[in-house]
């Protein structure tokens, strides 16, 4: 079963991410990122994608320092960036692979391969169920750009990279405190 396409998207109501993932076989994987799932996953995926892609440079480049990788690594990314197609709306498959409801995603781990590819293991953790549910997904650094890209779109949408301060009012003490409604 291979990627066919990705599609992340907001969803104010659930206040998390969509991940849903369309394979070539026609079947998709729907998967939930948490706020803080998210904002711990993208400082490490340019990481991963430069790491990636500094393997993946040829014999006659060499990558030797940090700089030397990053500056690769954001050539390519624009390389890449050029040959992604968004404009293409996501197909939603005859079949879902998790029946019931999407995977709420507790935990992430991250796996260079020897190949160049990234291994991502998707966790769901509930007390209920004694194992965890899991999705692994296998990225070449083309694919890992275009979910940092998606990703980070979302991002935007969701509002989380923006924090914003409550109005205070002062009460008859003197001290400070959120107007009544706003926390329950």
């Amino acid at each position: 079963m291979h990627i066919h396409q990705l599609s992340v998207h907001y969803d104010g109501i659930e206040d998390r991410l969509l991940l849903r993932v369309n394979t070539t076989d026609d079947t998709e994987v729907c998967l939930w990122l948490t706020r803080r799932l998210t904002l711990a996953l993208i400082p490490q995926l340019p990481k991963i994608v430069a790491n990636q892609l500094a393997w993946s440079a040829p014999f006659e480049t060499p990558l030797q320092s940090e700089g030397d990788k990053t500056l690769f690594a954001e050539f390519k990314q624009q390389e890449f960036m050029s040959q992604f197609d968004f404009s293409t709306p996501y197909k939603t498959p005859a079949k879902n692979l998790i029946q019931n409801s999407p995977l709420v995603v507790t935990d992430i781990r991250l796996s260079p391969q020897k190949d160049g590819y990234t291994l991502m293991v998707f966790l769901e953790k509930r007390g209920d169920q004694t194992p965890a549910r899991t999705l692994e997904m296998r990225l070449a650094p083309q694919l890992t750009q275009g979910f940092l890209h998606l990703i980070t779109q979302s991002l935007q949408q969701s509002g989380w990279n923006q924090v914003t301060a409550l109005p205070m009012t002062q009460n008859q003490t003197g001290l400070n405190e959120a107007p009544k409604g706003l926390l329950n």
